[in-house]
């Protein structure tokens, strides 16, 4: 009696000993149609050619043959699919898939249902039929996609199937004399191992962007399409795309368990319920969490923020908190969260874990932990901001620290700082909105709305709310949501709780973290499931621990200065030198085939005199690219409304002019507070007034006569105090005005006999002749 290896080993090598049966005969009427269509031959030559199979299996069975394959084989075959329409059939119930022998194994049967053609001779759509006959039936009811007639091309070629305990017997009975029908269900191994790799390599990429073909720097390559015609489906596309992301989180908890198994250390926590987080970190990223003061730059604390594209759902946030790197000139991610929303339970998990790793590495080298080691600059998230003050209050509690929970809750808020590119742009937004503010008055507003973020005091605060309340009734719900206590004191000093030192010293915005997550995205793309996110923020730190490996023995890691945005803002007045004002010329230029259509064009309020300045504005001519005059014209004063001449004014037009220039920026914060305390008979006290209505003034209807008002009003001041000798005088003088009374500058100036220096509380006023 032979072993059954020895059984099966025969039955691989030696197939002649098994009977071949008789291949089924062929209708008279399908003979037909096949010698209309040409199908003299088998159908393994009948096109299409896509869909081919590989080595292992063809997916187009035909002929007579049998066949033995392991259990590996048919796995890899998706349980030897085939092409063609097949009705699936049972077979005895004695066979067994435990049994030694195929003979005895569980037997199945497939019986091809052949093709649904036309009479039409040139038509090339060959159907597949349904398996069920009234299904059939249904589908010959309709026309083909050519107009004719269907008809039913039966075919009754039969496989049998045995399964056994060492593979699948496989007998293929018949030869199909029809053609392959040109929609097929089933990619092959190959085709789909081509398929993932594309995939793979295009992670980023939809269903749309597969078909059409993958960029690259010699020009589009290989489309899915080309792989087989089930690609051609981009719903089917879709549905593969999905399914293949899909694989990873099928056994996802033991996909987990080896991830951290492989990666220890790098999971710091992982909670799975309704609030699902997964805090991740590596031991550079909590080394940078932990560095010394900068004092020379506004780069200290942490910047938090969430991504909302990294994670294949759009729900799931990606929450990063990053720090400055003095090695790499750079923000560096300190702890990076997953998140399965953006609640504050979500964010409270990740800051404690956040508090908890820095007060590790405090202690590890030393270090005492305190809060300003937590100062953090955020968005005005509600749920972050909660988030965070209940992970500081749960942190010191855990310490024992002796403040009360209502110490910490303030000690926490004196934490935050606000970002002002997030309130900048709510000033922009509202000041688009004709129903809110005039077309005409929109500078104005955002002006004078912007200059609340530069008042120190908080009566000049309320003076300056009050006004724009006045002048713009309609922004009142908007002002009193950045008015709230919870949002004020991250972002208007007179509200100001955190220590003026700290605020200064941490960045304006979270815009560090928003390039943060434009960099993420370019590295290593987007849309991830969980699994595959959390290997690629890992290659995301691995980029910049080896950059700072590199950087700290003196390998270059960028040409240039580390920070051309710095150099672009002294030179230009802006970051980007390409978002440069557009010329003058470009922006009057109309479209002639465009009526005006915008807010600012039909509301706005028309003057001759304004008219016929913009005319002559148009006829100049600017071939002159180098000339000073446009390099004025992009300054962005440029376009502010300034003093008429009038009565020999000049000279005192220009010194006006350039001292606004030269305050500007520091107004609020440098030039007013030095006049604080100075009497309305000083002739200090006027010229800060004329300086107060100069930054209150833009674009408006009146402006010039406002302005000429306040200039000659200061030149009669000015002529009183006998700084000046008459109003008409052309001549220029120069004074030094001091803010102290008489006797003081007695004392002054007879400490300049021995001191030459001037102090800080006294202003110089030049006023200066150009002739």
């Amino acid at each position: 009696m032979k072993h059954h290896s020895q059984e099966l080993f025969e039955l691989c090598t030696d197939t002649k000993s098994i009977p071949r049966r008789r291949a089924r005969s062929v209708s008279p009427s399908a003979a037909r149609t096949n010698q209309r269509r040409g199908l003299d031959q088998s159908s393994n030559s009948l096109r299409p050619k896509s869909g081919g199979g590989d080595e292992l299996w063809d997916p187009w069975p035909d002929g007579d043959f049998e066949r033995l394959l392991t259990w590996e084989e048919v796995l890899r075959t998706d349980n030897l699919s085939e092409h063609w329409a097949c009705q699936p059939g049972g077979g005895d119930k004695r066979g067994s898939e435990s049994a030694l022998a195929w003979s005895q194994g569980k037997k199945t049967r497939r019986v091809c249902l052949g093709v649904i053609t036309c009479d039409e001779p040139t038509c090339e759509v060959v159907t597949r039929p349904q398996t069920r006959r009234a299904g059939i039936m249904g589908q010959l009811n309709a026309s083909c996609l050519c107009g004719s007639q269907l008809k039913h091309i039966d075919c009754g070629v039969t496989s049998v199937l045995y399964s056994f305990k060492g593979g699948v017997y496989y007998i293929h009975k018949g030869i199909h004399h029809h053609p392959k029908q040109t929609h097929i269900l089933h990619l092959s191994r190959d085709e789909r191992t081509r398929f993932e790799q594309i995939v793979f390599e295009n992670p980023a990429a939809g269903p749309a962007a597969l078909i059409a073909g993958r960029n690259s720097i010699t020009g589009t390559r290989e489309s899915v399409s080309t792989i087989s015609t089930v690609l051609l489906n981009q719903d089917r596309v879709k549905a593969e795309l999905q399914a293949l992301r899909g694989k990873s989180t099928r056994n996802f908890v033991d996909d987990f368990a080896e991830f951290q198994k492989n990666h220890p250390g790098y999971v710091l926590y992982s909670q799975f319920e309704a609030v699902t987080v997964v805090v991740v970190q590596t031991q550079f990223m909590v080394s940078q969490l932990v560095t010394d003061f900068i004092e020379d730059e506004a780069v200290n604390g942490i910047v938090s923020d969430a991504a909302h594209g990294f994670w294949y759902s759009s729900k799931d946030l990606l929450i990063i908190s990053s720090t400055y790197s003095a090695l790499l000139a750079c923000w560096v991610p300190g702890l990076m969260t997953y998140a399965n929303g953006g609640s504050a339970e979500h964010y409270r998990l990740h800051f404690l874990v956040l508090f908890n790793s820095m007060a590790d590495e405090c202690e590890k080298h030393g270090r005492e932990v305190n809060d300003e080691l937590f100062g953090n600059v955020v968005d005005f998230s509600e749920a972050e901001r909660v988030g965070f003050t209940q992970a500081f209050i749960m942190f010191w509690t855990n310490r024992e620290d002796s403040r009360s929970q209502a110490e910490l809750e303030d000690a926490a808020g004196a934490l935050l700082k606000g970002c002002q590119q997030h309130y900048r742009s709510q000033v922009t937004r509202v000041k688009k909105i004709s129903g809110v503010i005039d077309p005409a008055k929109a500078d104005n507003f955002q002006s004078r709305a912007l200059a609340l973020l530069l008042v120190l005091d908080m009566d000049t605060f309320k003076q300056k709310v009050a006004s724009l309340l006045r002048d713009y009734p309609k922004t009142k719900p908007w002002l009193e949501w950045w008015l709230r206590d919870s949002h004020a004191q991250m972002l208007f000093p007179p509200f100001q709780k955190m220590k003026t030192g700290l605020f200064q010293a941490m960045p304006n915005s979270t815009n560090a973290e928003e390039a943060m997550h434009a960099k993420l995205y370019a590295t290593v793309g987007k849309r991830y499931n969980l699994m595959e996110g959390l290997l690629c923020l890992q290659v995301f730190m691995e980029s910049f621990q080896l950059r700072a490996a590199g950087r700290s023995v003196g390998a270059p890691i960028r040409y240039g200065a580390a920070k051309s945005w710095q150099t672009n803002l002294q030179i230009h007045g802006r970051t980007h030198p390409e978002r440069a004002p557009r010329s003058h010329r470009s922006k009057s230029r109309k479209n002639d085939g465009r009526p005006p259509d915008t807010s600012r064009q039909l509301l706005r309020t028309h003057s001759k005199s304004r008219d016929k300045q913009q005319a002559s504005k148009e006829d100049l001519d600017s071939d002159s690219d180098n000339s000073l005059d446009s390099n004025i014209s992009n300054h962005p004063l440029s376009s502010r409304p300034s003093y008429p001449w009038s009565q020999n004014s000049c000279w005192l037009d220009t010194c006006l002019e350039l001292m606004f220039i030269t305050i500007h920026p520091h107004f609020y914060t440098v030039f007013q507070p030095r006049f604080l305390g100075i009497r309305e008979e000083h002739p200090l006290w006027a010229l800060n007034q004329v300086m107060k209505v100069r930054m209150s003034i833009d674009q408006t209807s009146n402006a010039s006569r406002i302005l000429t008002t306040q200039r000659d009003g200061f030149r009669k001041n000015l002529r009183a105090t006998r700084i000046i000798k008459d109003i008409s005088s052309a001549d220029g003088v120069f004074v030094s005005v001091s803010t102290t009374n008489p006797q003081e500058q007695q004392e002054g100036h007879n400490k300049e006999e021995n001191d030459s220096t001037l102090h800080t509380s006294d202003v110089c006023l030049l006023i200066s002749n150009p002739s």
